[in-house]
């Protein structure tokens, strides 16, 4: 057998080893079952073998289930870049209707002489819990750094860990697409990205359409200018950002009317007072 050939089944007997050990699940290899946890341990740490080096960029995925929560199950992405001695950025996002943690947190523990990541996550149940930890960042030259871990219940040990960093914990839930609801969305806010607003419509360059023909647009079609028709709205759904930006140029040129007719008002009722004065100082 020639060297080439050698080299290349070597190397898939390498990337199968890996394969058998690590499972793959939706591209992450598992890498650690954390068994139930019973209510008493609020926080539980992993300590891993990933060295604390910019070599790493680690993806890790924590799946679980927490007896008695609002949403047992637990979905979240967890990732960190260890850049200069620091945590240069930590990130952790939790798929849409899931269970999120109230708390994790990332330090460095040493082993022989090397530094390696720690991680602390809150442990959110009311009766029992386990957890599931696959990840992204495996190759042939990685795997060491994603084999051995073990876990431990409580807060990770201050006296053994440094550099404690909590990662932040996301107020939004990010879709990366499509969302798609058949039922009521209950939320006390909705932010909504536009790309401009009506503005114009109150400078002195816009030209307010004459209500006479307003008028006559509504008789005809029974629907404000450049708002959708009923039938379109059915049809096509309401676009929020479209729409509120439709009814503030609205609101804009209604304003603008006010203040004609105001001005109108107010020059008829001086007409009005100079007609009495004129009136009055005959008799």
């Amino acid at each position: 057998m020639k060297k080439n050939s050698v080299a290349i089944v070597a190397l898939s007997l390498m990337f199968t080893g890996i394969k058998s050990a690590y499972a793959q699940t939706n591209g992450f290899f598992n890498v650690l079952k954390i068994m139930p946890l019973d209510i008493s341990p609020a926080y539980f740490y992993i300590d891993t073998n990933i060295p604390a080096s910019d070599s790493y960029a680690p993806q890790l995925q924590i799946t679980g289930y927490t007896y008695a929560a609002a949403n047992k199950a637990l979905k979240i992405t967890l990732g960190w870049y260890y850049y200069a001695g620091n945590f240069y950025w930590t990130q952790y996002q939790s798929d849409l209707g899931y269970q999120k943690p109230s708390r994790i947190r990332l330090g460095k523990y040493t082993k022989s002489g090397t530094d390696y990541i720690r991680i602390e996550i809150s442990n959110n149940s009311v009766y029992w819990a386990s957890y599931n930890i696959t990840a992204t960042d495996i190759s042939p030259s990685y795997t060491a750094a994603y084999s051995g871990w073990i876990y431990a219940s409580g807060e990770m040990p201050t006296a053994t860990t440094s550099q404690i960093t909590t990662v932040g914990q996301p107020d939004n839930v990010l879709v990366d697409g499509k969302l798609s609801v058949n039922g009521t969305i209950h939320t006390k806010e909705v932010k909504v990205d536009l790309d401009g607003w009506y503005d114009y419509v109150l400078k002195p360059a816009y030209k307010l359409p004459a209500l006479p023909a307003v008028e006559a647009y509504i008789n005809q079609n029974h629907h404000l200018l450049e708002i959708p028709s009923e039938a379109e709205m059915v049809k096509n759904g309401l676009d929020l950002a479209a729409m509120n930006k439709l009814l503030m140029k609205k609101v804009e040129e209604l304003t603008l009317y006010l203040i004609r007719q105001n001005k109108a008002i107010n020059g008829q009722q001086h007409q009005i007072d100079q007609l009495k004065r004129k009136l009055y100082r005959k008799h």
